[in-house]
């Protein structure tokens, strides 16, 4: 039996619209991507649990947080890490544009922000 059939809500995007959202924030012009808190969490905790750096410290306890180039390019292979090992779709979706951000933040040394509500 999957995951999927076991807690068919924990896959449904609709289960996480009421939740508040992580705001993520590179460059100028802005690019932003908003993820549900829930969704942050998961691929947060999931990091933790592999022992990664970057990831696990964006835990809330600072409301917005900045990260460097250098840092942002660890997170981007964090993501990408999280990404191949969890056959998670949903939180797939939100991690692909989490992604591009890191990527794009990593090659161009933006700020890259992340706001915590």
């Amino acid at each position: 039996m999957t995951a999927e059939r076991l807690n068919p809500d924990r896959f449904n995007e609709a289960t996480y619209a009421n939740d508040p959202k992580v705001g993520i924030f590179v460059g100028e012009p802005r690019k932003e991507i908003w993820i549900p808190e829930r969704l942050f969490d998961r691929m947060r905790l999931i990091a933790a649990a592999y022992g990664l750096h970057i990831l696990p410290l964006l835990d809330g306890t600072a409301d917005i947080l900045s990260l460097d180039y250098r840092q942002v390019a660890v997170l981007r292979d964090e993501l990408t890490f999280i990404g191949e090992l969890v056959p998670d779709p949903l939180m797939v979706n939100y991690l692909a544009p989490f992604m591009e951000l890191a990527a794009d933040a990593a090659w161009r040394g933006g700020v890259f922000r992340i706001e915590r509500p």
